[in-house]
Parts: structure tokens; sequence; C-alpha cells
């Protein structure tokens, strides 16, 4: 029985939301779908997923073992945070626990559509972040490079 909210985030059940997308049942009808899907394909360590929604530079330079080694088993993905999504563009910050630390990534995805199908096709990420394992003060900056008072942003979450 299916009845786990979706890890990408949407408030969805996992099975109505990301599932018939990982599973190929359905293909995803917009960028930002796929981006949730692939986010959620991390979750769930399905590299199947993850080739399959690349094209061009992307998937020439796509790493599987690199992939499985740091994303996939020595990963703890917590979750993900939609910053802007216009056209075919995607600006997410991922939050993770990596070697004991947490960690942000923050990445603006370009996606193209081939034969009627959206694809990731490349990544320029945002000053990679690494979240402070000590406590921060609510009137410090936050941790996750936003420029915001950390009791406006992260503390909220």
């Amino acid at each position: 029985m299916q009845t786990a909210l979706c890890p990408c985030g949407s408030s969805l059940q996992f099975a109505v939301c990301c599932a018939p997308l990982l599973s190929g049942e359905k293909q995803a009808a917009t960028p930002l779908a796929l981006m949730r899907s692939r986010y959620t394909a991390h979750v769930k360590k399905n590299m199947d997923y993850i080739k399959r929604t690349m094209r061009g530079r992307a998937l020439k330079l796509f790493d599987a073992k690199a992939t499985q080694d740091e994303w996939f088993d020595a990963t703890t993905w917590q979750k993900l945070e939609i910053v802007d999504a216009k056209d075919n563009i995607v600006e997410f910050k991922a939050y993770y626990k990596f070697d004991g630390k947490d960690h942000i990534l923050h990445e603006r995805s370009k996606f193209e559509k081939f034969n009627s199908n959206w694809y990731y096709v490349s990544g320029q990420n945002k000053d990679p972040q690494i979240a402070s394992s000590d406590k921060v003060g609510r009137n410090e900056s936050c941790p996750c490079g936003s420029g915001k008072k950390f009791k406006k942003c992260c503390s909220l979450a």
C-alpha cells in the first residue's frame, strides 16, 4: 500500500505523484514535474530513471558509479525546495546529509523537449552550500545562502 507522501514535496501521495513517472507509466508533463521526479528518483535510488530522463551533454557526462557511490549510497535526502520555475528552467535547493553534515545542492536546471518528452540537459550550481552543524542564531544569516535571517528562512521549515 503506497499512501506515503511523495518525497518531492508536492503534498501528493507518491503513488499518484512521482511513482507513475519513475515506473515509466507516464511522462512528465512539465520541466517542474520532471525536476520533482528526478529528485524523487534520487531519494528512491532509481538509477534507471535518472539516466532515462537525461539527454545531450548531461547524459554524456553522467557518471553512474559516482552517482551510485555519492548520491545513492552515502547521501540521505531530506527535502526539495523549488526556488523558481520558468519556461524550461527550474531553480531548486535539495537538502541532504552527507558524511554526517548537512548540505544544500542549489542548482538551476535546464530541460528540453525531444519527441514530446522533457529531459534534463544541463545544470548550473549556485554556490554549493554546507550548512553549519553548529546552532545558528535567529538573527544570523541563514546557512542555506538565501541572504535572509535564519528566523525568516530555514527555521520555518
